[in-house]
C-alpha cells in the first residue's frame, strides 16, 4: 500500500510539473493577457481610428455580429487610405457589394500570416479561398498588430 501511494504521489508531481511547463499557444499567438483577452475583434478594430472606414463597412455588411462573437477569425483590415483608393472600383452604396468586400477580408480561422514562408490557402466568410503568400495578402504585405 505504501509503494502504491508513493507511485501515485510521483505521478501527480510529474503531471503538475508537466502542466506548469506547457506554454499557452493562444496567449503566445496574440500576445495579450488580462482584461485585453475579453475584447472581441470588433472591439479591437473599433479602437484604431485608422480602421474607421472598414468599421463602418463592417457595420453595414452585417458581419459585425460575427466579429462580436467569441469565434476565431483572422481579419485583414484595410486602412482608411486603402479604402479611399478602392472606392472608385466599388459601389459602397450597394449592400451586396459591401458584404462581398468585407467578407473577403474575414478568414474563418486564426492564422499568423507574417511568419508564413509557404502559401496558405484559406477560406473567407464569402466561402471563397484566398491565399497568403509569404505573408502577403493580394500582394500587400500584412502588418500584424498586437492589440
Amino acid at each position: 500500500m505504501n509503494i502504491l501511494s508513493r507511485t501515485h504521489l510521483a505521478a501527480v508531481i510529474l503531471l503538475c510539473i508537466g502542466y506548469c511547463s506547457c506554454s499557452q499557444k493562444w496567449d503566445d499567438h496574440i500576445g495579450l493577457t488580462g482584461p485585453e483577452l475579453q475584447r472581441t475583434l470588433y472591439d479591437v478594430i473599433g479602437t484604431n481610428s485608422d480602421y474607421s472606414a472598414f468599421l463602418d463597412l463592417l457595420n453595414k455588411s452585417g458581419y459585425a455580429d460575427e466579429l462580436k462573437s467569441s469565434k476565431n477569425f483572422t481579419v485583414i483590415v484595410p486602412t482608411n487610405q486603402a479604402i479611399d483608393q478602392v472606392k472608385i472600383s466599388y459601389d459602397f452604396n450597394d449592400t451586396s457589394v459591401i458584404r462581398s468586400f468585407v467578407g473577403y477580408h474575414i478568414i474563418n480561422s486564426v492564422y499568423n500570416v507574417n511568419e508564413s514562408t509557404d502559401t496558405l490557402r484559406v477560406r473567407n466568410l464569402r466561402n471563397k479561398y484566398v491565399e497568403f503568400t509569404q505573408g502577403t495578402f493580394d500582394g500587400v504585405q500584412a502588418q500584424q498588430k498586437t492589440w
